[in-house]
């Protein structure tokens, strides 16, 4: 894999991450996936390459993203694959890899509060729980919201609570969290999110317009102003508020 020059406010490390880690983050390529077997076994090595050993692969094992599709044997067929599962014109399921990587970037500790912006079927919500004290997650569609939380509830997730609600003005009464992930592209971060993020927070986000996206990590400073560093073009579909 390529890897294309970072840029970052701070050109060495950010808070135990080091800046090269952003460079060449992109999407694996959809086609690879289909060369292995759609089995959790050829899953977590694939996921492996990404994120090495450790709790964030730990997390995507223990969470089968099964659970979290509908009752579709065509749809199921995909779900130990590497591959975005898009469901209907506005919602897909994330890739693992992609989800990975994400998870990885905010260097979770199992301490944090975490807000999720963009529920979906609460797969990655499932997935951050493993790794975080609370997971605050906020669907726009109150349909889906209603259904993931009765899944998560049902699964046994129960340090997750899912809102229904305009994610892009997250939870100010939940506030600060110590981690932040925006599950779909936004062109900007909202003003709001940035508000919400505890001093030392990581917010993981892909930015920008629907022809053109980069993975974007940021850190608060004590002073409230934030490290940025971006990676390589990344495609995720655009979060929408209520």
């Amino acid at each position: 894999m390529t890897r294309s020059e970072l840029r970052t406010s701070r050109p060495r490390s950010i808070v135990g991450v080091t800046a090269e880690s952003l460079a060449g983050i992109r999407h694996d390529p959809i086609e690879e996936a289909f060369r292995y077997p759609a089995t959790p076994t050829a899953l977590h090595d694939q996921i492996r390459t990404r994120v090495g050993e450790g709790p964030v692969l730990a997390a995507l094992d223990a969470v089968d993203r099964a659970l979290f599709l509908p009752d579709d044997e065509r749809i199921r067929e995909l779900a130990h694959l590497n591959v975005p599962i898009r469901l209907t014109e506005g919602l897909a399921i994330p890739q693992p890899s992609m989800l990975a990587t994400m998870a990885q970037l905010l260097r979770l500790t199992g301490e944090e509060a975490v807000l999720e912006i963009g529920t979906g079927t609460g797969w990655g919500a499932a997935v951050l729980s493993r790794l975080a004290r609370t997971v605050d997650t906020v669907e726009s569609d109150t349909t889906l919201a209603a259904s993931a939380e009765g899944r998560l509830r049902n699964l046994g997730f129960d340090n997750v609570t899912v809102h229904s609600g305009d994610g892009l003005l997250g939870l100010p009464d939940r506030a600060p969290f110590g981690a932040i992930l925006l599950t779909g592209s936004v062109q900007e971060v909202p003003q709001a999110l940035m508000d919400q993020l505890a001093v030392g927070g990581r917010m993981v986000v892909p930015r920008g317009s629907t022809i053109r996206q980069q993975l974007y990590r940021y850190i608060k400073r004590p002073d409230g102003t934030m490290d940025t560093a971006y990676g390589d073009p990344v495609k995720f579909m655009p979060l929408v508020g209520s």
